[in-house]
């Protein structure tokens, strides 16, 4: 191989007929001085190396499966949690006169504002506010909460879990 890239160098005309000769030489002439045994010891170590870069390879592309793996299940569960907030929305008029306050998943304090017979609702349990990560809110019934609960409790921002409906 090495006689393969030295008749490419001068091929191309990187270097020279002297200067590929006195490189073989010089290599001759090193092999030489470190016998049989020193060029034994550097073919396995180049091996060896080679067997550890190719175990770390291997190590570097599982790490990368498993992160591939762990973010198509994240995503996998986020699309289940808005499936069943989407399917548990209150679809009820709840707009009125009382204002409830929730945490947001930044740490804002907004409020809804709603009817008294939501605010019932919220204050037993049958309904919850849940936020996406998008910051999209929802009323959602109790089913919906639990399943939810079960599968993400961040997307769940108010829901007084104690309460019998």
């Amino acid at each position: 191989m090495a006689n393969s890239l030295r008749d490419q160098l001068l091929k191309a005309g990187v270097v020279d007929k002297k200067a590929a000769a006195r490189a073989a030489h010089d290599q001759r002439v090193e092999n030489k001085a470190k016998g049989r045994e020193g060029l034994q010891a550097e073919k396995a170590a180049r091996e060896a190396k080679a067997e550890e870069d190719l175990k770390a390879q291997r190590a570097r592309d599982k790490e990368r499966e498993r992160q591939r793996k762990a973010e198509q299940e994240a995503r996998d569960q986020a699309f289940r949690v808005a499936q069943i907030a989407d399917t548990g929305t209150y679809n009820k008029r709840w707009n009125g006169p009382r204002m409830f306050y929730y945490e947001t998943r930044d740490g804002r304090v907004p409020y809804l504002e709603i009817s008294d017979e939501v605010q019932g609702m919220l204050e037993r349990g049958s309904l919850a506010i849940a936020e996406s990560p998008e910051g999209d809110v929802k009323l959602i019934d109790r089913e919906a909460a639990e399943r939810i609960a079960a599968i993400d409790g961040e997307w769940l921002r108010a829901w007084n879990r104690r309460s019998v409906a």
